[in-house]
């Protein structure tokens, strides 16, 4: 777990499917990855198996998780060792430095 003024990352426990859920299905999320709506179903099928990523934003002041960071490796560079970052964030909660302050504490 890490911890900045204003946020907690950690990793998502099934105590968070409902704000994962909002989030997942946000049209503006949707709109910028290549992702699909996931049923509420699946998604606790994910957080039961540990499925899921390893880096939520959980906003302080709300107990609400509000966004995703993934760094995975990369596999479309071929014998080049490289991390694909991904990232989104409710939109509610856009233009406010949160996902800023997260990866910075992350990659620090």
């Amino acid at each position: 777990m890490l911890e900045t003024k204003r946020l907690i990352i950690r990793e998502a426990t099934i105590n968070d499917l409902n704000d994962i859920y909002e989030m997942l299905n946000d049209d503006y999320v949707l709109k910028y990855n290549c992702m699909k709506k996931i049923s509420k179903e699946d998604l606790k099928d994910n957080l039961i198996e540990n499925k899921m990523t390893k880096y939520y934003i959980e906003l302080k002041e709300k107990n609400k998780v509000i966004g995703h960071i993934d760094i995975s490796d990369d596999y479309l560079r071929y014998k080049i060792n490289s991390k694909t970052l991904s990232y989104y964030l409710n939109s509610k909660y856009i233009k406010k430095g949160y996902m800023s302050e997260a990866i910075n504490k992350i990659l620090d």
